[in-house]
């Protein structure tokens, strides 16, 4: 990840620790100027949209567009929240960021369900299964080119 872009969700995460929530109301002119304060990075808004969308689709954070109904019946947009994903914040704990791993256990507790330990039984037991079947298919797969046939001809004269 680029220093702009490893910059970018930093400062996300900052004024997400700052106003104590799980998303930020901050404008793309707030961010720049926090990059240019903080991290003496200075990049045009173009670029933060490029570094936004990037974080977007590695999923690090997720932004959840707002509009508001003036009086008059119109609509006006108000300035994204953007979150910190699971992802997210366990990629800023593995850099060493303290924060991000109590945000992480609270994410985790909030939005992952308990009961994944019979679902992980579950599938491990799948995997076991398929990979029983696999090697039993490579063994015939293995006795049929030892008789000098086919596979299928092997499975349709019921020779295995």
């Amino acid at each position: 990840m680029r220093l702009t872009k490893y910059s970018t969700l930093i400062c996300i995460q900052k004024i997400i620790e700052k106003h104590n929530n799980n998303y930020s109301y901050a404008s793309q002119a707030k961010l720049l100027e926090l990059l240019e304060t903080i991290h003496k990075v200075k990049i045009n808004v173009r670029m933060l949209g490029y570094h936004l969308a990037d974080l977007r689709r590695e999923g690090l954070i997720k932004s959840i567009k707002r509009t508001h109904r003036r009086e008059d019946g119109t609509l006006s947009l108000l300035t994204s929240a953007t979150c910190l994903t699971i992802a997210g914040c366990k990629y800023l704990a593995l850099k060493g960021v303290k924060w991000a791993w109590q945000h992480l256990k609270s994410l985790v507790k909030k939005y992952v369900p308990r009961d994944t330990t019979h679902a992980a039984q579950k599938s491990n037991e799948t995997s076991t299964e398929s990979t029983r079947n696999n090697d039993s298919l490579k063994e015939k797969a293995l006795s049929a080119r030892q008789r000098g046939m086919s596979l299928h001809t092997l499975v349709l004269k019921g020779l295995t």
